[in-house]
């Protein structure tokens, strides 16, 4: 394993608590500053740990994918519907095992958000 990420883990594990996930709702609609409003939405689905579900922020709202959803609506000039689907503490195995395979819908857009914790656990 790389030497950086050693000292990374061993620093975040001394150092980082988890945060409890914050309210508010996992899903919404951005829609891009000029034209392009009427047009149908690309759907995104973030899945991951706790980046995906907002976790050190005050509201859902502000997290890491609401942020993303309104910067692809205006770069791409159309809506983007987001949701997320995550937990804290989550690792690449279980967003590849439970949560990838759980998935009921096809969104035009997947984001995965994951590694952090394997990197705490040293894998």
């Amino acid at each position: 394993m790389n030497p950086v990420a050693l000292v990374q883990a061993w620093w975040a594990k001394q150092h980082i608590t988890l945060a409890k996930e914050p309210p508010g709702s996992r899903q919404g609609l951005c829609s891009p500053p000029e034209q392009g409003r009427d047009l149908d939405p690309l759907s995104m689905l973030v899945v991951g740990d706790s980046m995906a579900v907002g976790c050190g922020v005050q509201d859902q709202s502000q997290g890491f994918v609401p942020d993303i959803a309104a910067c692809l609506a205006t770069r791409l000039g159309r809506p983007i519907s987001w949701s997320t689907l995550g937990r804290l503490g989550a690792t690449i195995r279980r967003v590849r095992y439970r949560f990838l395979p759980a998935l009921q819908e096809h969104p035009d857009l997947l984001v995965l958000c994951a590694g952090s914790n394997d990197i705490m656990a040293n894998r």
